[in-house]
């Protein structure tokens, strides 16, 4: 049986002409940063927005992501 483990990452956005995180949601730093986990053989599985306002707002603060990998064993 495979076995996976699982790793979840919030990129946000500016605040403020400073980053409000140290994984940067701008979409050049967002594709270089993903890159990176799939050199270390994470899989993104699923991504979607965060919205301060709700989900109906339009307005997008960030990104979660949800990568996994494959357990050697």
């Amino acid at each position: 049986m495979e076995k996976w483990e699982y790793l979840t990452i919030k990129f946000e956005g500016k605040s403020k002409g400073k980053f409000t995180s140290t994984v940067a949601w701008e979409a050049e730093d967002f594709s270089e940063q993903i890159n990176v986990y799939g050199q270390q053989g994470w899989e993104l599985v699923f991504c979607f927005p965060i919205s301060p306002y709700g989900a109906n707002s339009g307005a997008t603060e960030g990104v979660f992501a949800v990568f996994k990998r494959k357990i050697q064993s």
